[in-house]
């Protein structure tokens, strides 16, 4: 299940978008200003961020500039709201390196084909990944062999192995905690770690790493 992370100061928006999103399949998270938004982004590692751009404390722009800073944050796709229409407001977005925008009122199906169009690139780009697979060293049995030389200079766990194999098959972070037994929050830390191990701004990248030199099998 993809988690969505709503940062929207109006709770009845919020709330219904939430609502509307999880009736189609998706797992969300809820935030009701910028700075709540930027911590549940690190804790969580959405798979979207949709935020609001006018909001007390930290507003929308500065939400995107903080967790463009964070490799772990810095390429999770990003979907401004907004109440304005003005074309200043949208390109202002766009420069800082928002993926798309929506201005409110805006339609929940509109909302919904831009989730999946996001998604949807993400998948291509961890179907690149895996395409490299193909181009690596393999055994007799046609499987490829683990670096484990490389796997131990990086100080990768046993345990993180685990956490990646999983993470490379698509598996949410609540799959991984249920097959492996641990908590959501400890795939979190987790996945943090292989990130920062790997210096990988993302999933995706961090899958591409992987395979290319050979960490998992």
């Amino acid at each position: 299940m993809k988690k969505i992370l709503i940062i929207e100061d109006d709770k009845t928006l919020r709330e219904n978008s939430a609502l509307f999103l999880k009736m189609n399949g998706f797992e969300t998270i809820t935030a009701c200003d910028g700075s709540e938004g930027i911590h549940l982004a690190i804790e969580h590692l959405p798979d979207i961020i949709i935020c609001d751009i006018v909001m007390p404390k930290v507003n929308g722009y500065e939400v995107l500039k903080s967790l463009h800073n964070i490799n772990a944050t810095s390429l999770i796709p990003f979907i401004f709201l907004s109440g304005k229409s003005e074309k200043e407001d949208f390109r202002a977005g766009m420069q800082l390196g928002a993926d798309d925008y929506l201005t409110k009122p805006f339609n929940y199906d509109e909302l919904l084909q831009i989730i999946k169009l996001r998604l949807e690139k993400q998948e291509q780009l961890l179907r690149a990944a895996h395409e490299i697979n193909r181009q690596q060293p393999n055994s007799a049995s046609g499987e490829t062999i683990p670096n484990i030389e490389f796997i131990n200079s990086l100080n990768i766990s046993k345990r993180e192995i685990e956490v990646l194999e999983l993470i490379s098959k698509g598996f949410t972070n609540t799959e991984i905690a249920e097959k492996l037994f641990i908590s959501p929050r400890t795939v979190d830390f987790h996945r943090s770690n292989l990130l920062i191990k790997t210096n990988s701004k993302n999933t995706a990248e961090l899958i591409t790493y992987a395979v290319k030199y050979r960490i998992i099998s």
